[in-house]
């Protein structure tokens, strides 16, 4: 026994030695500084000029040569170029590419920028490449590796378990073999060390990976025999009483599955025996905020609070850090246009709280149903989110995979449960994204889930706003697509309000630029200018063109080693790359829908 326990303890020094120097050998092919990338500048002379005089603008095409000597793929890249005419510099420009190189390639290519004015040459000044991050770069091999490695620790948890394999049965009975038969082992060990070497002469890493998925196969077999091991060797002194997250609770005929969480909301021990999913439903249905980012344990204390706090669902005792995050929330007043849905909000809910006496009064109902109909990223559900917090309401945001189930009855119980729980609210916004899937026309097929979903729907809707309701439940609908909605929602009675939301006007996306610029560092931004350029562009678009403005701040930041505002300049590199994403056959489509429902 102890005579084996000398070979396998000098056979693995001897692996962790090879294992040292190869790593250090391998690591000598391929380097890990990112400066060991070169642009082959020699051809820019050779540029070419193309200037448009009705634009006063210059295309500069020119080639050059990118090679990547590091273990990273870098997916883009930045040169700086001094720009002349008639041998008079012009100006300094910082183009950006989102060409990429893979690690240890190269990549030859003509590139273009644009400049103001006629130029006739230009001069490299010095480039930079945006590498990815070493995760990034080999995200695939360590996925393959790690699902390879856990499949086959699945597999061999398995035989171990079945066949009653300890730890001398598998490992040992391997390492007793080479350090038995050394001269044997060694003739397959130099081969495929040799194919190895040659393989990873300029990519190593991947052989490195590769270890790592055998080492992490290694060690969660070692950790299933240690666990083996202790459970059949240790005893606890388990009895019929067992804990979870410091709660006991009896291990009897206790069925969770057939339970509900709502009998049990005093029961700490009744409560662990429920899923987290079970304990999140109830949260969910019961308008308890706070808790999707809960562990069990915190979801117990939450429901248990909650129910001795006077079963007020709708405000819980959460940590002081979700309290202060709700005075950050979204409200109208971060919203550019949108006027038309504004007044209507406000005349149906908002002024019926600060009015009160008013809208009793004349009869005026409070709450109601709110169809916004427009192109995406026009900012419908940006919108139904300020609502609520506008009047701090319980906000129930409902997509068509909420509703419909393949069971049969299940898609209206599932509308029935939301109304319910809207309705145990003091406030309550019920927001239907994407309705034309949930609102969709009828149709005779017996199979159209939508037969028997649209009367529940229907039905629900009729009571809001009505005196009867104690709860004030507004309803909006969001949908590209108004046209593909039952007809039914779309009579008098039913929909109050029927709101097209177009592209931001002027002096909305004027604001939109502002609002998303506010705490940018910028030096002489023409937001007047920014609208202009952007007429025809979505909410989405210009927050795209935004992020693309600080991109190339950050990019210019890091080069020069210091903050750089966002300027004029940089608006002028965007607007001649992003365009709108805005389809013209749907703006007209829409707007022949308001013109017949105006």
């Amino acid at each position: 026994m102890q005579k084996k326990t000398v070979k396998r303890t000098y056979l693995l020094f001897l692996l962790v030695v090879v294992l040292v120097i190869g790593t250090g050998f391998l690591m000598g092919c391929q380097s890990t500084d990112e400066t060991q990338s070169y642009l082959d500048a020699s051809k820019i002379e050779e540029a070419r000029f193309e200037y448009d005089s009705v634009n006063n603008r210059t295309e500069v095409a020119w080639v050059a040569t990118l090679t990547n000597n590091t273990i990273y793929n870098f997916d883009g890249f930045s040169v700086d170029f001094k720009v002349y005419h008639n041998s008079t510099l012009l100006s300094k420009k910082t183009c950006h590419y989102s060409r990429g190189v893979s690690h240890g390639g190269n990549y030859t290519g003509r590139f273009t920028f644009y400049v103001t004015g006629e130029a006739d040459e230009i001069e490299f000044i010095s480039w930079s490449a945006e590498y990815e991050s070493f995760f990034e770069t080999y995200k695939v091999w360590f996925i393959v590796m790690l699902s390879l490695a856990g499949i086959a620790a699945v597999i061999f948890i398995i035989v171990m378990i079945v066949q009653d394999l300890d730890l001398d049965d598998t490992y040992g009975a391997i390492i007793d073999f080479i350090a038995d038969n050394a001269w044997i082992a060694a003739l397959f060990v130099i081969p495929i060390a040799g194919t190895i070497v040659g393989i990873v002469t300029s990519y190593w890493v991947p052989v490195l990976i590769v270890l790592g998925g055998i080492v992490a196969f290694v060690l969660i077999t070692l950790l299933a025999h240690l666990i083996k091991y202790i459970v059949e060797n240790v005893s606890f002194g388990w009895g019929p009483v067992l804990a979870y997250d410091g709660y006991e609770y009896d291990d009897g005929c206790f069925d969770a599955s057939c339970e509900d969480v709502e009998d049990y909301v005093d029961d700490e021990g009744k409560l662990a025996l429920f899923s987290v999913e079970q304990l999140k439903d109830y949260c969910r249905e019961n308008g308890i905020k706070g808790y999707s980012s809960l562990n069990k344990a915190r979801l117990i204390e939450l429901i248990v609070g909650t129910s001795k706090n006077g079963n007020d669902k709708t405000t819980t005792s959460v940590p002081q850090s979700k309290k202060q995050k709700s005075a950050n929330k979204i409200t109208f007043a971060d919203i550019a246009g949108l006027e038309e849905a504004k007044s209507a909000f406000r005349e149906k809910v908002i002024y019926a709280f600060e009015h009160k006496e008013l809208y009793e009064k004349y009869g005026k109902k409070v709450g109601g149903r709110l169809l916004l109909y427009g192109l995406p990223g026009t900012g419908k559900t940006m919108f139904a989110e300020a609502a609520s917090n506008e009047i701090d309401s319980l906000f129930i945001p409902i997509k068509c995979s909420d509703i419909k189930s393949k069971w049969y009855g299940g898609s209206e119980e599932n509308v029935k449960k939301i109304f319910e729980k809207a309705r145990k609210a003091k406030k309550a916004i019920i927001f239907f994204d994407e309705f034309e899937a949930i609102g969709a026309k009828r149709t005779d097929s017996s199979e159209n889930l939508n037969n028997d979903l649209v009367p529940q729907i229907l039905a629900e809707m009729q009571g809001v706003g009505a005196s009867s309701e104690s709860a004030v439940i507004v309803v909006i609908a969001a949908t590209n697509k108004p046209w593909m909605i039952d007809s039914a929602f779309l009579r008098p009675g039913r929909f109050d309000e029927k709101i097209y939301i177009p592209l931001p006007d002027f002096e909305a996306r004027e604001k939109m630029f502002e609002l998303k610029l506010k705490n940018v560092p910028q030096d002489g931004l023409d937001y007047g200018y920014l609208a202009k350029v952007t007429d025809g562009f979505n909410g989405a678009d210009i927050g795209a063109f935004c992020d693309k403005l600080k991109m190339l701040a950050i990019n210019k930041s890091i080069a020069e080693n210091k903050e750089c505002p966002v300027t004029m300049d940089e608006v002028e590199q965007v607007h001649t790359t992003i365009k709108s994403s805005v389809s013209t056959e749907d703006v007209d489509r829409l707007l022949e829908f308001e013109e017949q429902f105006r």
